[in-house]
């Protein structure tokens, strides 16, 4: 059944004009995609997060297990990374 709900799209490129961007993302069930997402191919259809590029920072807020595939310092293209120990 469809819950009935005020939502809010936020496309890429609003996001991208943020000041600041984060990703808050918890759980060992999201930590092979945390590490597609910062080090694998470019793919934007499968992960769209990669979109994600603001002129300002990028910050990624990780607990220890969805962070737990990411190698120190995962290369990336602007922005920054952030890894909760």
């Amino acid at each position: 059944a469809e819950v009935q709900m005020w939502r809010i799209t936020m496309t890429a490129p609003l996001l991208n004009a943020g000041r600041t961007v984060a990703f808050l993302v918890a759980g060992h069930e999201k930590a092979q995609v945390v590490r597609d997402v910062l080090s694998g191919p470019s793919d934007v259809d499968q992960k769209p997060a990669q979109l994600i590029r603001p002129a300002g920072d990028l910050l990624w807020i990780l607990d220890q297990p969805a962070a737990a595939l990411v190698t120190a310092r995962a290369p990336l293209s602007a922005g920054s990374y952030s890894q909760e120990r």
